[in-house]
């Protein structure tokens, strides 16, 4: 590639020049929320985090109440560790951030013992493209367990998404 008679070529794998650590993200509601594969997307001019899983908990007591696949929170303009979950519950749960269709709900709630009910998980790795502002589609891998076992795996599927 050049650039005004500068010649330029890509360096893989890329190298980070410097790193500075900034803490841990925090919700601003005291609640305890464990959560794993998180990454930021900016939409409508604001950013967020989305979250693969998060397991919530009540907060000082820390009574677990269950696991959430795909939420979402709201990033603070001031403190970029301190979020909102949108949707978020008194008794600690939080909404999702892709909600499951009419069939995925049915199959969570086929009665089971514990260790084989079912679990839809719809996880926005890819992120969110704004296509104009506030707008745009996001891209999701969606699996299906049974206990531990994965049964089902569909590789990325597009919905349409909007500010929130």
């Amino acid at each position: 590639m050049k650039t005004e008679g500068v010649e330029h070529h890509a360096v893989y794998p890329p190298k980070v020049e410097s790193v500075q650590i900034l803490g841990y993200v925090k919700g601003a509601d005291d609640r305890v929320k464990s959560r794993d594969i998180g990454r930021s997307i900016v939409i409508g001019g604001r950013c967020y985090y989305i979250f693969g899983d998060t397991f919530c908990a009540k907060a000082y007591e820390n009574e677990y109440t269950g696991i959430q696949c795909n939420s979402v929170s709201k990033v603070s303009k001031v403190e970029p560790l301190v979020t909102h979950y949108l949707g978020a519950k008194p008794d600690a749960w939080v909404d999702w951030f892709i909600p499951l269709n009419r069939e995925e709900r049915d199959i969570e709630a086929t009665v089971l013992p514990l260790r084989e009910r079912f679990r839809v998980c719809l996880w926005c790795f890819g992120g969110v493209v704004e296509t104009r502002p506030g707008l745009g589609w996001f891209w999701y891998e969606k699996s299906v367990y049974r206990g531990e076992s994965e049964v089902q795996y569909c590789k990325c599927k597009t919905k349409p998404c909007s500010y929130f």
